[in-house]
């Protein structure tokens, strides 16, 4: 089996893997047998598990779907229990409550812990934007602000489709928000933000919700 670690780096890096072997490596005996405060093997199996999560709603695979949201489930208990400052589990516990269709105050204090345990991380700046984007109308303003400081840092980071993506994603009151946050990056960046909202792929435009 790859070490953890590189599938973490690998899955971090957007690395595609294919669904057979991101299931594989879920089964295999190094990720059953691990020391459950080994954070980085979790975080690994995490980011394995979330893609199956994905395919298995998407195929209406009910049981499936089942059977990897509880696992996320528990890998994120695991996690929070041994580092609760980790910034990706509070993500992840963010998009499990929104899944189950929990959009409450406790749904956006998830989010606020992971905004307040990873200044300035862009590689968790980039899947908590497409997350919360849909979803910031009905927060508190203070975790709009936080939306639109990761929107601007992925900007400035040179994370322009990811950025278009999530622009793409908010409501009306929220691009405005976005805008204002735009503004204050240099021209340069401003004209390729532009360019990367105007050549965006269809395939990787995500849904809006208002």
């Amino acid at each position: 089996m790859v070490g953890f670690e590189t599938v973490e780096a690998e899955l971090l890096s957007l690395e595609k893997y294919s669904a057979r072997a991101l299931a594989n490596m879920l089964t295999e005996e190094a990720a059953l047998n691990f020391d459950s405060c080994d954070t980085r093997a979790q975080r690994a199996l995490l980011l394995a598990e979330i893609p199956l999560v994905e395919l298995s709603l998407k195929n209406g695979a009910a049981s499936e779907f089942d059977s990897h949201m509880h696992a996320l489930e528990v890998r994120t208990q695991q996690i929070l229990r041994c580092a609760p400052r980790d910034a990706f589990a509070w993500l992840v516990a963010f998009n499990l409550r929104i899944i189950h269709g929990q959009l409450d105050d406790r749904t956006f204090q998830f989010l606020d812990m992971s905004f307040d345990n990873s200044p300035n991380e862009a590689w968790i700046a980039i899947r908590r934007s497409l997350a919360a984007m849909p979803f910031a109308d009905r927060a508190p303003s203070i975790i709009r602000v936080k939306v639109a400081i990761d929107f601007g840092l992925l900007i400035r980071n040179g994370y322009f489709e990811e950025a278009a993506r999530s622009y793409l994603a908010a409501s009306d009151p929220m691009r405005a928000t976005l805008t204002i946050e735009l503004e204050k990056t240099t021209q340069v960046q401003q004209k390729r933000m532009l360019y990367a909202l105007e050549n965006l792929p269809q395939s990787n435009r995500s849904p809006r919700t208002n």
